[in-house]
């Protein structure tokens, strides 16, 4: 009233203000009618959440408004208001002004250097292929910025990873993923135990090849010794079973001793039968579809060793693939099928061991038998290292430990079970454990030579009996190899030869060295081997291993060794001097003068000594007088009608 006055005769429409309100409607509002104020509406828009204050406001004029206060919705921010309310002259409604923040860090994108926020600069982003509005470019659940791409991982704020390939490694995981599960983005097998990270699982449950339930930061899960790979690989092996298109599973007939076994077949709806054998890798054994004695059915025999074999059976027209389980028909009939094992060769006379029958819808009827004990499943969750899976006598702890292979009782194929050869200290990774040519599993130690099989010797000897002959060449040569005293022999020859010899050469052990010796006559030097030696060392060594003849070639020995110009050989041989020695040379005629009396030549020399020889190649001697003595020139010598040549030395 005290702004307003006496209103009972106030005009309902008199605007005292001029403020666009009557006095009237100023009056409801309770505002001054006689001070102008006008509405303020504040609007936060569709991204803002008042907190306090008011959207809506009366304000006198020249007063200014108060904004409300709110908050902002995550990815964006609030940059003003669209219009200035400081000094308020009429009504007015004010907006709120927002840009988009992508990565939500208070900076909006028109400002902000990095706008998905993942840790790169929008140009860095651009340069390398990633996309700047998007945190994840390749959406495996790590930053583009962690991503590092140097391919090797060090930490979550550091993976190597590619920002551009969700699995970096390959594995089947997302590279955020491995982050997140402690393995390692940058490798398919982060353990290295064989088995890529996704089908290690980490269950601690066995399912197959693609969920093994092992723990893919723990190599052997189990703690048994074996990789959790190579477990992975035994249990596909023992559970190894037909893969050919469209093979059911196989029925199995049973387990058998190793040996020759037969197996016959019966059809109900077919007088014409087909049978085939394969092998656990799928490798056709052996087929047949005509059975003398029985028209009607097919018959197959094979000597069997351990393992596990398959039987495919149908009616006539059934073609067996050598390969992968490979076996169809063109015929099409639903039969029952009837297959009948026997011990031995097959005969209708024979006990069966054991029969299955099962019906055949159109395609091949497949059986299973085992043949020896059948090797336990290996679980890569579960410790078997006190397991003998394949029954050898050694546990699967010392089998990793030596090497051999769990699932076969004798891994080096000698005949000798592996642990066995553990006992007895032989290799069961090497069937000839001393290398002496004959296989461990013969060697049976016992002293006394049966026959090729059971030789009696030592398999951690070379040469059992210590005669120098190998257990294997006395065995060869039908020897005793464990007798000293009996050994195979072979001769070695010398063939005749001139200007020289060779020495030690007779019967020698067979499979012996010998050292032969070359030594030349006077004069002459050795020059080679001939026959069934060669080369020119000398000594020779020759290994007997048969019998042999050498020979061997002299030639004269042309060196000067003194330089005095006589060879070595004419010295010695012809001469007589010293090929060593510069002052010891033969001489030259010194004045010999020759002439003839009747029946007598008479020799003259000046100085030097007179020498006879019957031949120029045999030896010089001197002339003398019956006491020795050096005859003197003149010297007379009857004609006798033999050669004789003289000469004079100094």
């Amino acid at each position: 009233i005290e702004n307003f006055g006496d209103l009972s005769s106030a005009d309902a429409n008199s605007d005292t203000d001029s403020d666009g309100d009557s006095d009237l409607v100023e009056f409801t509002k309770g505002t001054n009618p006689k001070v102008a104020d006008y509405d303020v509406t504040f609007s936060l828009g569709d991204y803002g959440t008042l907190t306090s204050g008011s959207l809506s406001q009366r304000i006198n004029a020249g007063a200014g408004a108060t904004a409300p206060e709110f908050v902002t919705d995550d990815y964006w921010v609030f940059t003003g208001w669209d219009k200035t309310f400081s000094e308020i002259s009429g009504d007015l409604s004010i907006t709120a002004q927002y840009e988009a923040d992508d990565d939500n860090d208070n900076i909006a994108n028109s400002t902000d250097t990095d706008r998905d926020g993942d840790g790169l600069f929008n140009d860095a982003e651009i340069a390398s292929g990633t996309d700047p509005d998007d945190s994840d470019s390749d959406d495996d659940g790590l930053l583009d910025g962690v991503e590092t791409g140097g391919g090797i991982f060090s930490d979550s704020t550091d993976t190597g990873t590619n920002p551009l390939v969700a699995d970096t490694d390959g594995d089947g995981l997302l590279d955020g993923a491995e982050v997140t599960a402690g393995t390692n983005p940058t490798l398919e097998d982060t353990d290295n135990d064989g088995l890529i990270d996704k089908v290690e699982t980490g269950s601690g449950t066995f399912v197959d090849k693609s969920d093994t339930g092992t723990n893919p930061l723990v190599a052997d899960s189990d703690g048994d010794g074996l990789l959790d790979g190579v477990e992975t690989e035994l249990v596909n092996k023992i559970n190894s079973a037909p893969k050919g298109d469209d093979v059911p599973d196989a029925i199995s007939i049973g387990s058998f001793e190793p040996g020759l076994i037969s197996f016959d077949t019966l059809g109900s709806n077919t007088s014409d039968t087909e049978i085939g054998l394969y092998d656990s890798e799928g490798v056709l054994l052996i087929t047949n579809d005509d059975t003398p004695e029985l028209s009607f059915q097919s018959m197959i025999q094979l000597e069997l060793v351990k393992g596990t074999y398959y039987i495919a059976i149908h009616q006539y027209n059934t073609e067996f693939g050598g390969n992968n389980f490979e076996v169809t028909s063109t015929v099409e009939a639903t039969q029952s099928f009837k297959v009948n094992v026997r011990s031995g060769s097959f005969d209708i006379e024979n006990d069966i061991m054991a029969e299955s029958t099962s019906e055949s819808a159109n395609n091949p009827l497949w059986f299973s038998v085992q043949i020896g004990s059948a090797p336990s499943v290996y679980d890569p969750n579960i410790d078997n290292s006190d397991s003998d899976s394949d029954n050898d006598g050694s546990i699967l702890s010392e089998e990793i430990a030596a090497g051999t292979d769990p699932l076969d009782e004798d891994s080096d194929d000698d005949g000798i079970l592996d642990g066995a050869e553990a006992t007895a200290g032989t290799n069961p990774l090497s069937n000839d454990s001393d290398s002496d040519g004959l296989v461990d599993g013969v060697e049976t130690g016992t002293g006394t030579f049966v026959d090729s099989n059971n030789t009696g010797t030592d398999p951690l000897l070379t040469d059992t009996d210590d005669d120098n002959v190998s257990d294997k060449i006395e065995v060869d040569q039908n020897t005793n190899p464990n007798d000293a005293n009996s050994y195979p022999t072979r001769t070695l020859t010398a063939e005749a030869t001139s200007n020289g010899s060779i020495t030690s050469t007779d019967t020698h052990k067979l499979g012996a060295n010998t050292t032969v010796t070359a030594t030349p006559d006077l004069g002459y030097l050795f020059s080679a081997w001939t026959g069934d030696a060669s080369g020119s060392d000398n000594p020779l060594t020759i290994t007997i291993d048969g019998n042999k003849t050498i020979g061997a070639t002299f030639t004269k020995d042309t060196a000067d060794t003194d330089g005095d110009g006589f060879s070595n050989h004419d010295e010695l041989v012809v001469h007589e001097t010293d090929p060593a020695d510069a002052n010891s040379y033969p001489g030259k005629t010194l004045n010999l003068n020759i002439s003839r009396n009747g029946n007598k030549i008479i020799l003259q020399w000046d100085g030097g000594t007179l020498q006879k020889s019957a031949n120029l190649e045999k030896e010089w001697i001197n002339v003398t007088t019956d006491d020795g003595s050096p005859v003197i020139s003149p010297f007379q010598i009857d004609i006798n009608n033999k050669e004789e040549f003289f000469r004079v030395t100094e």
